[in-house]
């Protein structure tokens, strides 16, 4: 091949797969980059009978997507009918992976709201600096004003679907359960909006995975000298400079403690454990 020449893609060559234009030219903007990647990916192991039977451990290590975000978008991927789960077991009546069946888009259900969540895991090979540290999660709200009866029971986010709204409560409950290591009497956060706000504010801009990370952190330092001790949601975020300074601190003296730099909407940026 001469200096300057290229090959473009063969179609006749072995290794492509299909998906449907209309889940680009819609359902992609719905589901957002990460669940776009997992229906993609299904799309690839899926026979000439659209069924696949990946594992989800397969797809997180294709994707570098937790298992834990994979399974809710199957869940939503099923709920909305883009695919139909079947659960098997082999003859001596194991489970095995889940059967996946890739429905046509005649059967597909438009979900009210965006409906992406989410995201990637750090990547532990080289190069460290590596883009996804900046994969944000993206939750479909639009105005934090709009919550109503934020509790532990019933968490409705006006102009949701109830998936939608079950889903975000489900984090949120997650992340203040977390807060259990630091803080006895944790339950009561579950009803205080105060406290569920402030949830609410470090997932937009953390994401689900790295911000309990962050909070599963705070028992390895809060008895610690000069710590700042952060036992809520709410002091997490008025104190996350406080934290991210003692940190610092500790990992010059120790070098135990990973620090990666993350970045607030407005360019301002900080660095937070992520041990």
């Amino acid at each position: 091949m001469k200096k300057g020449e290229f090959q473009v893609r063969n179609r006749r060559n072995k290794g492509w797969f299909y998906i449907d234009n209309d889940y680009l030219n819609g359902y992609a903007k719905i589901f957002g980059a990460i669940g776009t990647a997992i229906y993609i990916s299904l799309c690839r192991h899926a026979d000439q009978h659209q069924k696949c039977f990946p594992s989800q451990k397969l797809i997180s290590e294709e994707l570098n997507i937790s298992e834990r975000t994979i399974r809710k978008y199957i869940d939503l991927f099923e709920k909305y009918n883009l695919i139909s789960k079947e659960k098997i077991r082999n003859k001596e009546g194991k489970w095995l992976n889940n059967l996946y069946w890739l429905l046509d888009k005649t059967e597909w259900k438009k979900p009210e709201a965006t409906v992406s969540y989410g995201s990637q895991r750090q990547m532990t090979t080289e190069p460290e600096a590596n883009d996804d540290i900046n994969q944000r999660q993206q939750f479909p709200i639009k105005n934090t004003n709009n919550i109503k009866n934020t509790n532990k029971k019933n968490t409705n986010i006006a102009g949701q679907s109830p998936a939608v709204n079950e889903t975000i409560k489900n984090v949120i409950n997650g992340i203040i359960t977390a807060f259990s290591g630091v803080n006895p009497i944790y339950t009561a956060l579950f009803s205080n909006k105060t406290q569920r706000g402030a949830v609410e504010r470090l997932l937009k801009i953390y994401g689900e995975e790295k911000l309990l990370k962050m909070v599963q952190a705070l028992k390895d330092i809060i008895y610690k000298k000069y710590a700042p001790k952060i036992t809520t949601p709410l002091e997490l975020e008025n104190n996350l400079g406080k934290l991210i300074a003692f940190i610092k601190q500790e990992q010059d003296r120790s070098g135990k403690y990973q620090i990666e730099v993350l970045e607030y909407p407005d360019g301002t940026k900080y660095e937070v454990n992520a041990k």
